[in-house]
């Protein structure tokens, strides 16, 4: 049976099972192949090549299909700045739309768990966010040791939730949900016929296994909903990452700005 633990037990849990090498990486580049899936309010099924490059605090996200509907996602972040690139010339994606309003995701490293150098657990200190052990909860059919993350200046009702593996303590979820409630209507009637609008976007991690030192996910699942009064859409990218490189040289240009495809200035 899982134990009960504080926040900071179930961190230095989690950071022992990722492995110190994790910690002190410099930069890390990591490569493989990415699908999406539309799964409601259209279809699509397109694979293509990723990149996640990270250097300290500083991330590169590029996943590329190189069609004219939909040419790339790409997102690049410092702990100042983020930027999120256009799917074509002038129009994101819904979950470019999303990340583009709650560009402190990005900002605070939260893209990409312990695959990316900019996590925010490996340096608590330096994002300062709280943080409250919320106790084993099931998400989707299984228990799970949640911890509520609460942005050190919050933007706005956002809610963020890092889900643990009470076995082997990997970092297997992360939450964000955002519900803004709905508008009023001319009348009461057509306000009964309004519902709040819902974000829901999740990081699932799994297959996790060591390369060079560091136990890191191999799939990682991307799955984005929409949910309005006029509208619903849900979006899935599932990543296979299949090359690893840890403190190599990294090219400056991949932090420099999202100007392919579009920029978000």
């Amino acid at each position: 049976m899982a134990q009960k633990l504080t926040a900071e037990q179930l961190i230095t849990n989690h950071l022992n099972a990722v492995g110190a090498r994790a910690l002190t990486r410099k930069t890390s580049n990591i490569q493989g192949r990415g699908k999406l899936q539309i799964l409601v309010g259209g279809r699509a099924a397109l694979t293509g090549p990723f990149y996640l490059q990270s250097r300290d605090k500083q991330l590169s996200y590029l996943l590329h299909f190189d069609i004219s509907d939909y040419e790339h996602e790409r997102f690049i972040a410092t702990a100042a700045r983020a930027d999120v690139g256009f799917m074509t010339p002038g129009s994101r994606s819904p979950l470019g739309d999303f990340l583009y309003v709650q560009k402190l995701i990005l900002r605070e490293g939260l893209w990409g768990g312990v695959l990316s150098t900019a996590y925010p657990l490996f340096d608590i200190g330096f994002r300062q966010p709280r943080i409250k052990y919320a106790g084993l909860k099931k998400e989707e059919g299984r228990k799970l040791h949640r911890i509520d993350y609460t942005l050190k200046r919050p933007q706005g009702d956002l809610k963020i939730r890092l889900f643990f593996d009470p076995d082997t303590f990997h970092h297997v979820r992360t939450s964000y949900q955002l519900v803004v409630p709905a508008p009023l209507g001319a009348n009461t009637i057509l306000s009964a016929r309004q519902k709040s609008t819902r974000h829901h976007l999740t990081e699932d991690f799994a297959d996790f296994r060591e390369e060079n030192g560091i136990n890191i996910p191999h799939r990682w699942t991307v799955r984005y909903l929409f949910d309005a009064t006029d509208e619903t859409v849900s979006w899935e990218w599932e990543h296979e990452l299949l090359a690893f490189e840890f403190d190599g040289e990294l090219d400056e240009a991949v932090f420099s700005g999202v100007a392919a495809g579009g920029t978000s200035r």
